[in-house]
């Protein structure tokens, strides 16, 4: 997997590891897709999710949540820094779009 959202097609089957083994990592990437770029807060809100699930998904947080396998890692979300170390603003990459789109695709 390459970390600056490039990715290949080879790639494909890692990420479908990462997303089936997290419901956070799943619903915070459907979100990004449907709903645009977004604050944390927002997101975790709006899926759900409590904000240590939506934080770790996003950028990884301790052992539950490997930063390696966090959807910046893999380049399929980015963050902008906020002002004066305000929070941050996450945006879908091009690739974390087909990567949505391929799983939404992929549901029965």
């Amino acid at each position: 997997m390459v970390a600056d959202g490039t990715g290949s097609p080879s790639d494909a089957s890692a990420y479908d590891w990462v997303l089936r083994r997290s419901r956070a990592r799943r619903a915070v990437l459907e979100y990004l897709a449907t709903c645009g770029p977004s604050y944390a807060a927002a997101i975790a809100r709006a899926t759900g999710l409590n904000d240590v699930a939506c934080v770790g998904a996003l950028r990884g947080l301790g052992k539950r949540y490997a930063p390696e396998r966090s959807l910046l890692a893999l380049g399929l979300v980015r963050a902008s820094a906020g002002q004066a170390g305000g929070p941050r603003r996450y945006d879908i990459t091009p690739l974390g779009a087909r990567v949505a789109a391929r799983e939404r695709a992929m549901k029965p």
